[in-house]
């Protein structure tokens, strides 16, 4: 005769896990993980973000208007975050512009 112990703990958390995703959480698990990824990519947009006087790289801010989280909407089938700069002249310093004579 073989006696054979197994250890189902993790197995009884996963599925357990599994199922709360299932009852609803998983809506408040993307958007939290939208939001710290989010909060990543801001970080580095201020980063890379070309400095002169400063304006524009303090002007970077979430949809929401507030520095201290990430709002994430749902929109269709998916969800939207939007980083905002606010600075008048911000597009021209991202997608570039002519001077005429």
């Amino acid at each position: 005769m073989i006696k054979i112990e197994a250890d189902f703990d993790e197995l009884t958390a996963f599925t357990e896990k599994v199922n709360q995703l299932a009852n609803g959480e998983w809506d408040r698990v993307v958007r939290d993980s939208l939001a710290r990824v989010a909060e990543t990519y801001l970080q580095e947009l201020i980063s890379v973000t070309p400095v002169d006087t400063g304006k524009l790289k303090k002007q970077w801010r979430k949809d929401n208007g507030n520095d201290l989280a990430v709002k994430v909407r749902d929109v269709g089938n998916g969800y939207v975050i939007e980083l905002i700069n606010t600075t008048e002249y911000a597009s021209w310093v991202e997608k570039g512009h002519n001077i005429y004579n």
